[in-house]
């Protein structure tokens, strides 16, 4: 054991929740929520893997500037291997674990996957609301249409049957049939005398 060289294991934990500012709003409520495709997935799961993709790993050799046992620049698949990420039992956790001789590299590795994974999240959950937010605007001309159109029906079902206003109107017709319904028992009553 004394000759072996010392392996550091530096981990780190990412809180993954979604964006609650739309359910309070109730617009684009759908935007920044997990939800897994099959009722027995786990979003956790997901996201563990979107943590372990190509371009997050590659951002991180890049960033990082990794190489491997030879002085090349390390492969993904390479830096995969020693990455382990894992759902914390319970909690909206991942846990993110790397083992190297180095505990400085270690860190920043975890420091940098994290980083990129938050970065990554971020651009998506925006491209996101920018592809809803153009979807939107797309409808917004099509509704304003028919709006406009559905009250120039209106204004001329008003003129064709000469309504000014129809709430007044139907009180002054319920006035005039409480008026005629009192006037009929008066004279139900002065015919029954």
């Amino acid at each position: 054991t004394s000759l072996q060289r010392p392996s550091y294991q530096a981990d780190g934990q990412v809180l993954v929740q979604s964006n609650r500012t739309t359910s309070l709003t109730g617009v684009g409520e759908k935007i920044g929520t997990l939800e897994s495709l099959r009722r027995e997935g786990n979003p956790l799961d997901t996201q563990a893997a979107v943590v372990m993709s190509y371009p997050i790993l590659q951002r991180v050799i890049d960033t990082l500037q990794l190489k491997d046992d030879r002085a090349r620049p390390m492969s993904p698949e390479e830096l995969k291997t020693r990455i382990k990420v894992e759902p914390v039992v319970g909690t909206d956790i991942l846990k993110v674990a790397y083992d190297d001789k180095d505990p400085e590299k270690a860190a920043n590795v975890v420091n940098e996957i994290m980083k990129s994974y938050l970065d990554y999240n971020l651009r998506t959950n925006r491209e996101e609301a920018d592809k809803a937010g153009r979807f939107v605007e797309s409808q917004l001309r099509p509704a304003e249409e028919e709006l406009q159109k559905a009250a120039e029906e209106l204004r001329q079902f008003r003129t064709r049957n000469q309504i000014v206003d129809l709430e007044r109107e139907s009180a002054a017709a319920v006035n005039s049939l409480a008026n005629l319904q009192d006037q009929l028992s008066e004279t139900r009553s002065q015919l029954a005398d």
